[in-house]
């Protein structure tokens, strides 16, 4: 559901798409019970700048996320994600 979620919000930058920049960068990120995103870190980067900063920025957008479920007794719920950009042909 996560990756679902971040996907619906990513944007392609139309600079690494006009420079043929593709890759996967693997974020790390928090979230509180309600969903919000309250830390992001970039733990691999793509290869691109500019691709690894959409990584970031997709987050944001995407706050907040699917909410954890209701029985989780957790406060915070952390994950890391792989986020592709590829340019379709």
């Amino acid at each position: 559901a996560v990756a679902l979620h971040l996907n619906k919000h990513k944007k392609y930058p139309h600079e690494a798409r006009t420079r043929g920049h593709e890759g996967v960068a693997t974020v790390s990120f928090s979230l509180d019970r309600s969903g919000k995103v309250i830390a992001v870190h970039l733990d691999k980067s793509s290869g691109s700048d500019l691709l690894d900063q959409e990584a970031i920025d997709v987050l944001s957008r995407a706050s907040p996320l699917p909410r954890p479920p209701s029985d989780a007794t957790d406060v915070t719920f952390n994950f890391a994600q792989p986020i592709q950009f590829r340019i379709k042909r």
